[in-house]
């Protein structure tokens, strides 16, 4: 491999107190170049910036939401990767409470995604690992015009040109406030417009999706069911014996009684009840755990940190060479295969589009390959539902770290809905998935608005 070569002005490194070789790569130079064309202002003059909380989270069931780098996404936040802390840590921690039309940028881990809060999901604190970028009074700037830039790769490659650090980049509240942003008048109003139509879209699409939720659990006799905690429980030694479980977790009451009712009421409408197991036209199988180079453009690579919404974000995919590829032909997915979450986030299920078809996936997913008696439409959506919530909570195994194994996934219970009711649920979903990816089209019509506008500003375009 031949050494690349750069070169400076020593007045540059002067100018940004920076020497290190990332920070004045060639790429960083053509895009800072082209940004120096438009009118330009420092995100520190347009905004305050700070952080989340440094303390640990004091965690509470049906606290405050409790936003981390896990949470953001581009232009979207991730709220079932969220956790709750108590009001009292909330209360306590004034600064760092969000409010409408703060800029949530990530600074640890995955540097630079950024999306706009609304006040679907406040209240809400955050935690140290996020900038809270919050535009100053008087300023004449939309934070959905400023989301966009800085998801755009004019913005983006100055997140990350401005972290620092070596085994773990972290963009650092000081460095944010020198990243620059573009003015562009009223064309500000027409990319701010739609990213706005965009995140409503997205709105739209998590309306349809509860609708869904309603309706497979009132078809399942779940949406009556109510658990009381309990405090202590007992069962036969003859169960933990063919259960081959003896954790106490496995046997909680809200358990048992979601079985039974899954059960009652898939008899009471005459309805089919399967295992997983029964299900599948070929055994599970676990991705891959070899060590695969990234590379720019290839075959994607599927992780667990690519899912965004049960979906897989194409602008965060990792890829592998076609060489590489065709050595893991044992954990490569084809169209309507299901992968399954079995660390980590337990239990999230994937089913593969037409365009993944072909990708390879990693050792904390499981492929499932279904047969004839199952919609994989249906199935993914039951797991991700209630009834496959639940289920993943039961059957997951260890201690600190938690895994869901093969075994466990063959005997979870599936009841299968009869055709016409089955066809009223996947219509819902797919007003829902429409609705997403029509959000998904304009924050990249916006986003590539921005980015034309300072092309033809530097004579690019």
């Amino acid at each position: 491999m031949m050494a690349v070569w750069n070169e400076t002005y020593l007045s540059s490194i002067n100018m940004v107190s920076r020497a290190d070789a990332e920070y004045f790569q060639p790429a960083y130079n053509i895009l800072e170049t082209q940004l120096y064309f438009s009118n330009l202002d420092k995100l520190s003059h347009i905004a305050t910036i700070t952080d989340g909380i440094h303390a640990s989270p004091e965690i509470a069931d049906n606290g405050i939401r409790y936003i981390s780098a896990k949470c953001v996404k581009n232009n979207c936040f991730v709220t079932e990767n969220c956790i709750t802390i108590s009001n009292r840590q909330n209360s306590s921690n004034l600064r760092t409470q969000l409010r409408e039309n703060d800029i949530i940028i990530t600074t640890v881990g995955t540097i630079g995604n950024v999306a706009v809060v609304d006040k679907d999901i406040l209240p809400s604190n955050c935690d140290r690992h996020v900038g809270i970028i919050r535009i100053k009074k008087g300023m004449n700037i939309s934070p959905f015009y400023i989301s966009t830039f800085l998801n755009s790769k004019y913005g983006y490659f100055q997140s990350f040109r401005e972290s620092a650090g070596n085994v773990q980049l972290n963009l650092y509240i000081k460095n944010i406030g020198n990243i620059k942003i573009p003015r562009f008048s009223e064309n500000e109003e027409i990319i701010s417009g739609l990213t706005k139509k965009a995140y409503l879209k997205r709105k739209s699409s998590n309306f349809f999706y509860l609708q869904a939720q309603n309706f497979l659990e009132k078809e399942l006799g779940l949406d009556k069911l109510t658990f009381k905690k309990s405090f202590g429980n007992e069962t036969n030694f003859s169960k933990t014996i063919l259960s081959s479980r003896i954790d106490a977790e496995y046997f909680q009451p809200q358990h048992i009684k979601f079985a039974k009712a899954l059960k009652k009421n898939a008899s009471l409408k005459g309805r089919e009840l399967y295992k997983v197991k029964e299900l599948l036209r070929c055994s599970p199988q676990y991705g891959t755990s070899t060590k695969l180079k990234y590379i720019e453009t290839g075959v994607p690579f599927l992780r667990i940190a690519d899912l965004s919404n049960l979906k897989f974000d194409k602008e965060n995919l990792k890829y592998i060479s076609p060489k590489e590829a065709s050595g893991e032909k044992s954990a490569q997915v084809t169209s309507d295969d299901i992968l399954i979450s079995r660390s980590g986030s337990l239990g999230l299920t994937i089913r593969i589009s037409d365009e993944l078809a072909g990708s390879i996936f990693g050792s904390y997913f499981i492929r499932l390959r279904l047969n004839d008696k199952v919609n994989p439409q249906y199935f993914s959506f039951y797991m991700n539902s209630l009834a496959g919530k639940i289920q993943v909570t039961r059957y997951s195994t260890g201690g600190v770290q938690t895994n869901l194994t093969i075994p466990a996934i063959e005997s979870f219970q599936i009841v299968l809905l009869r055709k016409k009711k089955e066809e009223q649920l996947l219509d819902i979903i797919t007003q829902a998935d429409d609705a997403f990816k029509r959000s998904l089209e304009l924050l990249e019509q916006a986003k590539q608005q921005v980015e034309n506008l300072i092309e033809q500003a530097s004579g690019v375009a």
